[in-house]
């Protein structure tokens, strides 16, 4: 993201990071991590949001990205199936985000 995307992102960080965290951890309990996949996080929060915000490593982003592997038996559930409940687990992130 950058630009005026970056800064809505950012600005809903601010707002509900509690919520997007929330949903961040519950996702985790589920096998979803935030992934690695992208730029480099700023060093440090950007302006205007203060050097010990709550959600601070997440403003430091400039992407939000996870990972979701496929469950161990998906072959006996059948892929479309696997999917679907790899794409639950996102639901409350996914929402989270929503503005």
């Amino acid at each position: 993201m950058q630009g005026a995307d970056l800064a809505r992102f950012r600005a809903h960080l601010d707002a509900n990071g509690d919520d997007v965290r929330a949903a961040l951890d519950k996702a985790k309990a589920r096998g979803v991590t935030i992934s690695d996949w992208g730029p480099e996080p700023l060093k440090t929060v950007p302006e205007p949001y203060d050097a010990d915000h709550p959600h601070g490593d997440l403003l430091r982003r400039k992407e939000l990205a996870v990972n979701v592997e496929m469950a161990q038996n998906w072959r006996y559930i059948g892929l479309v199936p696997a999917v679907n409940r790899r794409i639950e687990d996102l639901r409350p992130v996914v929402a989270a985000l929503q503005p």
